[in-house]
This record gives C-alpha cells, structure tokens and sequence, in this order.
C-alpha cells in the first residue's frame, strides 16, 4: 500500500474564481500578459514589489508588469504581505504548511522565515491558519510566483491591524528574515470606491480622473518609502486602501535597517476600464522597489 502523503497542503480556495483554475489555460495567460512587458527594463535587483490581488481579468496584466523583473533578480525565496479580508485580525498571521498549491503544482513553504518569526515569541506574531483558509489575498499572488520563478519557497504573512508604533516595533522584526536573494511581495488593491464600500467623496458614478489622483498620490509617498507621510495621508483623505497595514509593514521594515532601496509607482488601472461601471470599482496600483548595489569607499 502507497503511504499516504503526510504534507501539510494549503489547496486552492479562488481558482476557478480569481484566475483559471486549468494549468494549460492559466500559462496560456499568463504568457500572454508577460509578452506585452517581455521589454520592460530593470534598474539593478528587485527587492519588493506592490501588486494588486483582484481578478485577472481586472489586475492581471499591471501584476505581471510590475513583477515581471523578478525574473532577473536571483530570487530564492518570497514573502508575501497581505490583509485578511473575513477576519479581523490583530498582528501577523503566520501560517503552518509544508506547501502551497498552485495550479501548476506545489511551491514549499518557506520554512526557515517561518520558524525565525515563531521563534521571537512575540505577542504580535502569531501562528494563525484561520487567516490563510478561503483567503485569496495571497493566494492569487502564487500562480504569477510560480510562473515566474518555479518552485521558489515562500513565506505568505496575514497582516492585521496594528498602531503606528506596533507597526514600526513588527518592521524591526521582519527585517531579520530580509536575507540576500529575498522577494517581498506586498500584496494590496488601492481605494475601493462606491455606496457598497461606504466611500464615494467624489458622488457617483466616480470620476476616474479624480480616482487617480486619490490613488497616485497615496502610490508616491509610498514608493518614496515616507511611512508617517502615508498614515497621515490615509488618516486625511480615508482612501480606502486594503492592504494599507501590509504597506506600512514593509515600508516600516526598510526604515528599519535598509536606505538603499528606492521606490517607483509602475502604472495603475481600475477594473471600470473593463466592467465600464463607475459606481462600483476598484482601484490598482503597481509599485517597484529597487536594491541599489553599495557604492565601494573610493581609494584616495
């Protein structure tokens, strides 16, 4: 008798939903997303990234735009910051499976970062798989890693709500697990506008235009990496930003230890351009950050 596969599996919960749950029909678009960037120039390594997790057919091509040098930055392993969009979660959800499917097949869990962050025993660090099941923040971001990198291990994080100080004290703790060769993958749709998010400062239908401006000027603190000029933005404006703490996580990690990483704002997109729907969209923003190689001390 066969022995029975003991793995622990995080299986699919949006294909079929998200993005082709077929593999064949899945390469086939994500080939065809990447053909329209196979030009797009690097600026040195990829250190991080913001991609949207909407539907493919709304977020797909300004996911694989932004993500797409990966492919060139010598990538070993991949953490992934996202919100939760069932629970109200306090913290970092830290999973505990041995692998995570894909419709391509399984990509291991980065089991290193995962027994680092348990480790530190602290209280805003917790092992939580309520927070990955049904969740496709995350889980959309895995096809593209799949496509993109193979069987690279990764590491997907849940991230709740935290006050400004847990945030910057949690950037302090992550940055341990920033070793050379890893990916970080912000995981996050700009505002989400209309009656049904409770957010419509600019009436309905929306004006994309103004939309844009909302969303951009949000984009460019953040790719600026000016963490209290984000907060202070979000506080004043309310943009309705899901992965808002994701964001200031990550930004709060660079300031922790890191200054030579430069941010940029790629290109964004709203699924009106698609649905044709105004009163009802969602906004995408896609963000690079950059690892610039250290400057060697002139020799005088």
């Amino acid at each position: 008798m066969p022995l029975r596969d003991q793995r622990r599996c995080r299986i699919l919960t949006a294909a079929g939903k998200f993005y082709e749950s077929d593999a064949i029909a899945l390469r086939r678009q994500l080939a065809i997303a990447e053909g329209k960037y196979a030009d797009e120039k690097t600026n040195g390594n990829l250190h991080g990234v913001i991609v949207p997790h909407g539907a493919y057919p709304f977020s797909l091509e300004l996911a694989m735009k932004t993500l797409l040098p990966a492919k060139q930055s010598g990538i070993r392993q991949v953490i992934l910051l996202g919100p939760s969009h069932r629970l109200r979660l306090r913290g970092i959800s830290v999973p505990e499976y041995d692998v995570w499917r894909t419709p391509f097949g399984d990509l291991p869990e980065y089991a290193d970062g995962r027994a680092l962050l348990l480790d530190m025993h602290e209280k805003n660090i917790v092992k939580d798989l309520a927070a990955h099941e049904n969740e496709h923040t995350l889980e959309v971001e895995l096809p593209l890693i799949h496509y993109l990198l193979g069987n690279v291990p990764v590491l997907p994080l849940v991230i709740g709500q935290m006050s400004g100080k847990e945030i910057r004290e949690a950037g302090s703790l992550i940055a341990e697990l920033d070793r050379p060769g890893t990916l970080w993958i912000v995981s996050s749709d700009f505002t989400h506008y209309g009656e049904c998010f409770q957010f419509t400062p600019f009436g309905t239908p929306c004006d994309p235009a103004k939309l844009a401006s909302l969303d951009l000027a949000a984009a460019e603190l953040a790719a600026k990496r000016d963490l209290d000029g984000f907060i202070a933005y979000l506080g004043r404006t309310h943009a309705t930003i899901c992965g808002a703490f994701a964001i200031c996580l990550y930004l709060a990690m660079l300031d922790a230890y890191e200054t030579h990483v430069t941010g940029e704002v790629v290109d964004r997109c709203d699924t009106g351009r698609v649905t044709g729907d105004y009163n009802r969209i969602v906004d995408y923003v896609g963000i690079r950050f950059w690892e610039s190689p250290l400057k060697s001390p002139a020799i005088v």
